[in-house]
């Protein structure tokens, strides 16, 4: 029986209708997954849970774009099989790497993408501080600082990024 966020409570394992609808076929294999499996509703957020691994849903919608585009891709060029993707994610792309990597096991089920690799090479945060003259690294996304005199900056030259690099193929 499905039922919607708001009428249950956050402990209690749910299935929503949307969340169904959202999956589409891969709802079976995440619903059949092995180990411990149950999907919790969290505000307006469905989450995974599988032991100690999360995956949201975010990364999920994410993970099933990635793999339509590089099957079509690959179909193009003929390829019988997809061996790995190579993915860029900056630090402000809102994509959690390990989210990914256990998405992308079950979204690639009985495609051109099974038994592939997602290599995902994470991008820091890079700045321009104008009166430095320079684009700086910074260590974290808290402080938007040049990290060596300390003046703001908003312009952003590198973490937003959340690109396809390159696939590897077998024609």
């Amino acid at each position: 029986m499905a039922r919607e966020c708001d009428e249950v409570p956050q402990s209690e394992p749910v299935v929503t209708a949307s969340l169904q609808a959202r999956l589409g076929s891969g709802f079976d294999r995440l619903a059949n997954a092995p180990l411990n499996l149950s999907l919790l509703c969290r505000g307006r957020h469905q989450i995974i849970f599988r032991e100690n691994e999360v995956a949201a849903l975010h990364e999920l919608s994410i993970v099933y774009g990635i793999i339509e585009t590089v099957s079509e891709s690959a179909q193009a060029a003929n390829a019988k099989r997809i061996t790995a993707i190579h993915l860029r994610v900056g630090a402000l792309s809102g994509v959690v790497k390990d989210a990914l990597l256990f998405s992308f096991d079950l979204a690639a089920q009985d495609t051109l993408l099974e038994g592939s690799k997602l290599i995902v090479e994470e991008l820091p945060l890079v700045i321009f501080c104008k009166p430095c003259d320079k684009a700086v690294e910074l260590s974290g996304v808290q402080s938007f600082r040049c990290p060596v005199c300390h003046t703001p900056s908003a312009d952003i030259r590198q973490g937003k990024e959340l690109e396809v690099r390159s696939i590897e193929i077998e024609v």
